[in-house]
C-alpha cells in the first residue's frame, strides 16, 4: 500500500485501487535517464558542469551535458514539502531522498525548483508531459507552496530538457484555481480511504493501466491472464474471443501483455536475489548474458578490408560477420575491432528455467 504523492495523484484519480493494492516498481530506460537529469539540473548549478556529470551515471552523461548549465533557473532545489489536507497548511520540511513523514491525513511532493521571490514552481522533465495547465502534479505542487508561503497565487511550469535546449511550459494558478485543486485532492483522498476498506478494491481499468504498478496483483488483470489460459486450452475459443468483440480482444492483448511484463519483471527481481524453485529438478535463474556491439563508424575501415560489400549492409553483427567469414575467421575481425574501440561490450542479464544446482 502507497499513499498518493503529487506525482502520482492522477493515477490514484483514475484507480484508487493503484494505490491500495501491492505495488510492483520497476524501472525503464526513459526513467533511469529522467533521474540523471533531476540530479544533473540539481548539482550543476552548485558544482559545476563537470562535478555534475560525474555523479551521475557514465552512460548519461552525453546525453545530460548537451544542456548548459547556464540556462537552469536560479531557485531553492528539490524542496520537499507537506500539505495538511484537513486544515489546508503545508509546510517545508528538512528531510533528504524524499523520506517523507507519511503523517495521516497529509500528502507530500518534492518541487525541483522553488523561486519564492516570483512565487513560481518548476518542475523537470526529460519527456513530453502534456501541458502544464493540465498537470494534476504542478496543481498540487503550487497548491503546497502557496500554501506554505502564504501566496494568493502561484505560477507552474514544466521545465522540458529537450538536447542542449531547456522548453519552459507556465500557467498561472489563481486563488479560485487554488480551492479547486484542494478539493480534487480532497476528493481523490477520500476515494483511496475508501478502497484501503475494501477487502477487494474496486478497479477502473483503462490505458493508464499500462503505467500501473499494482498491474501484477490487480483484480483485472489476475481475471484477464485467467481468461487466457483457459482459452488456450482451445483454439476455437481465441476465435470466438475475437469474433464477438474485436476491439475488446485488442485492448485485452495490450492490457495482458503489459501484466505479463510486470510479472516477468517481478520474477526477474527475485531470482536476481535467490534462485526460484519451480520443482522438478527445475529453477528459475538469471543467466548473464555478454553482448558485443560494433561501432560502425570506428569500425568501418576494417571492415571494408574483410567484406567488401560492407558499405551496402545497414548494420553489422558479430553473427552476420560469422555468417559471411566463417567462425575462426570472424573472431580475428572482431579482435581487431575490439583493439580499434570499434566494440561495445554489455551484459545482459536474463531470466531462464535451468537445471536446479546442487546445494
Amino acid at each position: 500500500m502507497a499513499r498518493p504523492t503529487a506525482s502520482t495523484l492522477w493515477l490514484a484519480e483514475l484507480c484508487p485501487a493503484s494505490h491500495v493494492l501491492p505495488q510492483v516498481r520497476e524501472t525503464s530506460a526513459g526513467q533511469v535517464f529522467g533521474s540523471a537529469v533531476h540530479k544533473y539540473a540539481e548539482l550543476a548549478p552548485q558544482v559545476g558542469k563537470d562535478e555534475a556529470l560525474a555523479a551521475i551515471p557514465e552512460e548519461m552523461r552525453e546525453r545530460c551535458g548537451e544542456l548548459d548549465p547556464a540556462l537552469l533557473p536560479v531557485g531553492n532545489r528539490e524542496v520537499p514539502i507537506e500539505y495538511d489536507l484537513e486544515h489546508g497548511e503545508a509546510r517545508l520540511l528538512d528531510i533528504t531522498d524524499r523520506a517523507y513523514p507519511n503523517r495521516e491525513g497529509c500528502v507530500y511532493g518534492t518541487i525541483d525548483v522553488l523561486q519564492i521571490q516570483r512565487q513560481t514552481v518548476w518542475d523537470y522533465k526529460s519527456g513530453w508531459p502534456g501541458p502544464a495547465n493540465e498537470s494534476l502534479q504542478l496543481a498540487a505542487l503550487g497548491l503546497f507552496a502557496a500554501r506554505a508561503l502564504r501566496w494568493d497565487e502561484v505560477t507552474v511550469g514544466h521545465l522540458r530538457i529537450d538536447g542542449e535546449r531547456l522548453r519552459l511550459d507556465a500557467h498561472l494558478l489563481s486563488g479560485i484555481e487554488l480551492a479547486a485543486v484542494h478539493a480534487r485532492i480532497k476528493s481523490i483522498l477520500a476515494r483511496y480511504d475508501g478502497a484501503k476498506s475494501q477487502e477487494i478494491p474496486d478497479v477502473y481499468p483503462g490505458d493508464h493501466c499500462a503505467m500501473c504498478p499494482a498491474m501484477p496483483a490487480c483484480p483485472a488483470t489476475t481475471a484477464m491472464i485467467r481468461q487466457v489460459s483457459e482459452a488456450m486450452a482451445e483454439e476455437s475459443k481465441i476465435a470466438a474471443m475475437v469474433e464477438a468483440d474485436p476491439v475488446g480482444a485488442w485492448t485485452f492483448l495490450e492490457r495482458a501483455g503489459d501484466a505479463l511484463e510486470r510479472l516477468r519483471s517481478e520474477l526477474k527481481r527475485r531470482a536476481s536475489m535467490a534462485p526460484i524453485d519451480l520443482g522438478n529438478g527445475k529453477q528459475l535463474r538469471i543467466l548473464d548474458v555478454e553482448k558485443k556491439t560494433i561501432d560502425g563508424k570506428r569500425g568501418l575501415p576494417i571492415l571494408r578490408d574483410t567484406m567488401p560489400d560492407v558499405d551496402a549492409l545497414c548494420s553489422v553483427s558479430k553473427g552476420r560477420l560469422e555468417k559471411a567469414l566463417g567462425k575462426r575467421n570472424a573472431s580475428v575481425v572482431m579482435q581487431r575491432l575490439e583493439a580499434a574501440g570499434a566494440v561495445e561490450t554489455n551484459t545482459e542479464h536474463h531470466l531462464r528455467k535451468v537445471a536446479a544446482k546442487e546445494p
